[in-house]
């Protein structure tokens, strides 16, 4: 143990990383920019590891440290082609007229350029133009409900395309709604967007074609700049990497300089090398254009809601926080090192809150919790689009589709990303309302709480099919109660490290609340193994109701080599991918409760299963695989020695190129980390956990 002044060497040494390594450490916290723009853990602790002891440990950790540097050095390279040189500054600044109570919520991100000080970044210079082409100030990592700032300083540049921004037709309801026209070009990208890119990262999303399908995102692509173009980056970067794998599959890298000269090289007589580097370059560059182009319409969005608020103004916070969300979601695709998506999201939770906040019908129920009318929500953005206030059973407005959608996609990306960062879903106070079925809400409900009240506060359809207001399923495959347990976790996680830093933690009630979780966890198991029982019965004696599952939409291949099935996601695969979630849910919580132990029964058997689970979804439907990256990460991470190389091949078996994109590639980068210091980990002085194997390579992973 260290004597009392040790912590005051330690940090004039820097990191145990840096030390280890033998470089200068510049003594950023929670992460110094060495480790961070390498991308590999920053190693802060008062007590010596116990890899540093001068022999054959600290060598062979060396080892493992330069072997992951020289693994993420071809992302890194790819991460500077996509950053460019891009000129000027952009800035998100969000600020409601009509803040809660007096309060005004502000929330801004904004892209600072290569001279900013390398003590405030997060990561180093080498990272200032980090993936997305924005480098972010993450000093500030706590995450305050109500807050989602960084330093920023308007630049005149900002301004000098003149987005056509919704704000055009915000103002008066029945003023005819504005239109943007995309060229040609652009015009074929939105298709491949609709047709291959949001199938690709929404496998679950499939509407039935009563419902209008997937119409609603062609009208507001066409309505919204900022999430036009936001989605135009997403498709130039998937068409890069796919490019990328082009070359790579015929022993072209691309990482390769151009032939100068019109002849091709020698070993690539017919010349397609050098035509895949030069297809690569250009979706490289649309990229970077599109993505500037999607942040300044966002401006001018945010720049709207900051002067009018969104009390009565539905349509314009929806649409913003679609932008938001879809920006949010290029960040997670190209793996953003930079920390940039906890201010993406905070910005996105703060934009909702209060959205609800400011425009949902409540009432105060008998616990003192508050119930939020979703269908109000739905029909006060009916009436703002100029009709009756009415909700259709089936066939929703775009703008109602959309908030229904993107609503989905900011509650599931909160839960998750609590696991991170060791605190409650900061949107969690709206899961009862939101999250239950309608049958789950009179069940829960006191007698004191009419009928009526909970079934004028769901939609026609959700009555009709017992549906909660808001499906995290059509974002995650996974059923709400699920992800309720995972943030319900989350929060447990959180209350007990803060009882033990004040020396006050009851282990009676923290096994008390697990115990609560746990038993819906199984219930919901217990219910799903028995549907899924009578679904089978039912088929062998011929007595199952008639298929009434309307006929959707089934994407092509992405590419031809892709081993993707063309069939949609049915009922089982939903129900695989739950038991996923539960099973990697229970995991999660046993060592909320009992700490790293990854060889005791109940994590073994949970471990076991979810892996069981993930091998039959990789057969049946890889590309759903992209859904399950943060039960991955935890079933990795806590698996046996002998289950590594299965938990490889199912990254492996998304093929094409594709298990490159987002979660799936982040899950097996932590499980990597991992796994290579098991020894360390499993014989540490300091409390592990699964938080700290989310920042194991030196930022807070983003796994959905």
């Amino acid at each position: 143990m260290m004597n009392p002044s040790s912590k005051t060497n330690r940090n004039s040494d820097g990191c145990w990383t840096c030390r280890l390594r033998k470089k200068k450490c510049d003594l950023g916290q929670p992460t110094c920019v060495s480790c961070a723009s390498l991308e590999i853990e920053c190693v802060y602790s008062d007590a010596k590891p116990r890899w540093m002891d001068g022999g054959e440990l600290q060598r062979g950790r060396a080892e493992q440290v330069k072997a992951e540097v020289k693994r993420r050095a071809t992302w890194r390279r790819e991460k500077r082609h996509v950053a460019g040189d891009m000129d000027g500054e952009t800035m998100i600044d969000l600020e409601m007229a009509d803040g809660l109570h007096g309060v005004h919520l502000s929330a801004k991100a904004a892209q600072v350029n290569g001279d900013r000080e390398p003590a405030r970044a997060f990561a180093s210079v080498e990272q200032a133009g980090a993936i997305d082409g924005h480098s972010f100030d993450a000093a500030t990592d706590t995450t305050p409900s109500s807050s989602w700032a960084t330093e920023h300083s308007p630049n005149s540049s900002a301004t000098a395309v003149s987005p056509a921004s919704s704000r055009d037709h915000h103002h008066d309801a029945t003023t005819a709604v504005g239109t943007v026209l995309p060229n040609d070009r652009e015009l074929a990208q939105v298709m491949a967007y609709l047709d291959y890119v949001f199938p690709f990262l929404y496998p679950f999303y499939r509407p039935p074609i009563f419902s209008g399908g997937r119409g609603w995102m062609l009208t507001l692509l066409m309505r919204n700049k900022a999430l036009l173009h936001a989605s135009l980056t997403l498709v130039s970067f998937f068409m890069a990497v796919w490019f990328h794998q082009d070359g790579l599959g015929d022993g072209h890298g691309g990482d390769g300089d151009l032939t100068d000269g019109g002849g091709a090289p020698p070993d690539d007589p017919g010349g397609k090398g050098r035509h895949v580097r030069t297809c690569q370059a250009a979706a490289w560059t649309e990229m970077q254009t599109q993505q500037e182009l999607s942040m300044r319409s966002l401006m001018e969005d945010i720049a709207d809601i900051n002067e009018h608020g969104v009390k009565g103004r539905l349509r314009e916070g929806s649409r913003t926080l679609a932008s938001i969300i879809q920006i949010l979601c290029f960040e997670v695709a190209v793996g953003n090192a930079a920390g940039s998506w906890s201010l993406h999201l905070d910005g996105a939770i703060v934009l909702l809150d209060q959205m609800l906040q400011l425009n949902a019908q409540s009432v105060r129920g008998p616990a003192g919790d508050t119930i939020v009318c979703w269908r109000s929500v739905l029909a006060a953005l009916d009436l703002e689009d100029g009709g009756e206030g009415r909700v259709q059973a089936w066939l929703l407005s775009s703008d109602q589709a959309a908030l229904q959608f993107f609503s989905a996609a900011a509650i599931y990306f909160d839960i998750v990303s609590s696991t991170a960062l060791e605190q409650a879903p900061r949107l969690a106070g709206y899961h009862a309302s939101l999250l239950a079925t309608p049958s789950e809400h009179l069940s829960a409900v006191s007698p004191l709480v009419p009928v009526e009240l909970v079934m004028g506060h769901a939609c026609p359809r959700a009555l009709a099919e017992d549906l909660p207001p808001v499906d995290l399923g059509v974002v995650s495959g996974a059923a709400n109660w699920v992800l309720v347990c995972v943030g319900e976790t989350a929060g447990l996680d959180a209350w007990k490290k803060t009882e033990r830093r004040h020396a006050r933690l009851d282990m009676v009630e923290l096994v008390t609340r697990a115990g609560v979780i746990e038993r819906k966890l199984r219930l919901g198991l217990e219910k799903m193994d028995a549907a899924a029982g009578g679904r089978c019965q039912g088929g062998r004696d011929g007595k199952g109701p008639a298929s009434t599952m309307a006929p959707s939409y089934t994407p092509p291949p992405i590419r031809p080599d892709c081993p993707t099935s063309h069939a949609p996601p049915d009922e089982d695969t939903h129900g695989l991918t739950t038991g996923i979630w539960a099973h990697a849910a229970l995991a999660y919580l046993a060592v909320v409760v009992n700490g790293w132990q990854p060889a005791s029964g109940t994590i073994r058997a949970s471990v076991d299963t979810a892996l069981s689970f993930l091998s039959t979804l990789s057969a049946s439907r890889p590309f759903c695989l992209q859904t399950v990256g943060w039960p991955l990460a935890v079933a990795g991470c806590l698996a046996a020695r002998e289950q590594e190389p299965r938990f490889r091949a199912l990254v492996g078996s998304i093929g094409g190129g594709l298990e490159v994109f987002g979660a799936v590639r982040e899950a097996l980068g932590i499980m990597e980390g991992v796994w290579a210091r098991r020894g360390e980990i499993e014989g540490a002085q300091v409390e592990w956990d699964l938080s700290r194997c989310f920042g194991i390579n030196g930022r807070r992973a983003f796994l959905v």
